[in-house]
């Protein structure tokens, strides 16, 4: 062996090609069941904002601080103080858990209703 080329299978282009065509078919003999990643990415991030509402929810008594309605589908979580609030998310349940601890305290849960009149107030005490 000594003073003799070894060829690896990826040093000649020929050998390369028969190689990956048995490794390939053999991985796909072995992988045909589709592994449905994306699904279920989007079913742990669905399950994973659920949670983090469910969390936001009981921390922040489960009921629009104005008129005290307990409908989770129409209840907002309202910051309380926009240098908080982060542009990049699109929801509340977007933030890391770090970042939802960090801001807890500057979170309130309003209804829909109660959260418009709250922004037109602003609107019309800052005009």
């Amino acid at each position: 062996m000594k003073g003799e080329s070894l060829l690896m299978p990826y040093a000649d282009p020929e050998k390369k090609r028969q190689y990956m065509k048995e490794y390939n078919k053999k991985w796909y003999a072995e992988n045909r069941e589709p592994r449905n990643l994306v699904g279920k990415a989007v079913d742990n991030k669905r399950n994973l904002r659920l949670e983090k509402k469910k969390w936001l929810m009981s921390r922040l008594g489960g009921g629009c601080e104005r008129c005290g309605l307990e409908d989770e589908e129409i209840l907002d979580v309202h910051h309380t103080d926009p240098s908080y609030k982060d542009n990049r998310h699109k929801q509340i349940t977007d933030y890391s858990w770090t970042a939802l601890l960090n801001k807890a305290h500057t979170l309130a849960l309003l209804c829909s209703n109660c959260h418009r009149k709250h922004h037109a107030e602003e609107r019309r005490s800052n005009a």
